[in-house]
């Protein structure tokens, strides 16, 4: 059962979000995880793929954009973690106003949610969806 982080930024700007989801993406892939990042479009994805190779100049990410194949609306990046051999995806940073369809199999789920209505709202659906399901769900302010 995966656990739910939701970290509640105080930006509202759609970049912060990114930029935190980066940020995160970083760490974790340091601590040699494998990390799966949704998000909402081909636009963001691109953006977001772009944003990782140099949202900061000494930071390295290696990762690769795919179709996710559960929705079709939904892009993913990917930064897998060569060391580990396993069929279980560690973490998914969740950027879509949706819960993924598979999101079971992963160890960790994190939301990032911006200080704005829509993302807001969006985020308190995700949240009563998780608790409604038993996961366990931290929030965090940022």
């Amino acid at each position: 059962m995966p656990q739910i982080d939701f970290y509640i930024l105080s930006s509202q700007s759609e970049k912060s979000k990114q930029l935190f989801a980066c940020r995160i993406t970083e760490k974790a892939y340091k601590m040699q995880h494998s990390i799966v990042i949704q998000s909402e479009n081909n636009k963001d994805a691109e953006y977001l793929d772009e944003l990782l190779w140099n949202f900061r100049d000494d930071s390295f990410v290696p990762h690769h954009t795919s179709n996710d194949k559960t929705n079709s609306a939904v892009q993913s990046i990917v930064v897998p973690d060569n060391k580990k051999q396993t069929n279980k995806d560690d973490i998914l940073i969740n950027l879509s106003g949706l819960i993924s369809d598979d999101h079971q199999k992963y160890q960790r789920i994190i939301e990032i949610v911006i200080n704005e209505n829509n993302d807001k709202e969006n985020a308190r659906k995700r949240f009563a969806a998780y608790r409604e399901l038993g996961y366990e769900i931290k929030s965090h302010n940022i």
